[in-house]
């Protein structure tokens, strides 16, 4: 297995990098505020919506090397912001997995449609 990333990887982690470094300039994103907090969610979700990186790991990507390529994105965001990644990692990854798992064709339509799209965000229940 060849585990280099390729130019549209490294490309990729640019792009993430860029987006996200801003976002985190531009915000405070280290809030006691709960409406704050879920609205940086919110925003960042949307940002990377614009890139692959919410379908990695949880759909088929093209062209991009599975789970290695999920790994080196997650860096660049927990590098910037590790309790924004957090978030992002659980209603993504975590939530999204369900989804796509167990979900039927309805709810994967109305929410992990939606959820890749960074509209909404993923929550689950554990006991």
């Amino acid at each position: 297995m060849n585990y280099d990333f390729s130019d549209k990887e490294f490309n990729l982690f640019v792009e993430i990098h860029t987006l996200i470094s801003e976002f985190a300039k531009e915000n405070k994103l280290e809030s006691n505020d709960a409406n704050l907090t879920n609205e940086n969610i919110r925003q960042a979700l949307a940002i990377l919506s614009q890139t692959p990186y919410l379908k990695l790991g949880v759909e088929q990507t093209e062209d991009f090397n599975g789970m290695l390529t999920l790994m080196g994105a997650m860096e660049v965001i927990a590098g910037a912001c590790p309790s924004l990644y957090l978030s992002i990692e659980t209603s993504t990854r975590i939530f999204g997995r369900i989804l796509s798992n167990w979900a039927n064709e309805t709810q994967k339509e109305n929410l992990l449609a939606l959820l890749l799209n960074g509209q909404i965000i993923g929550a689950f229940g554990l006991s």
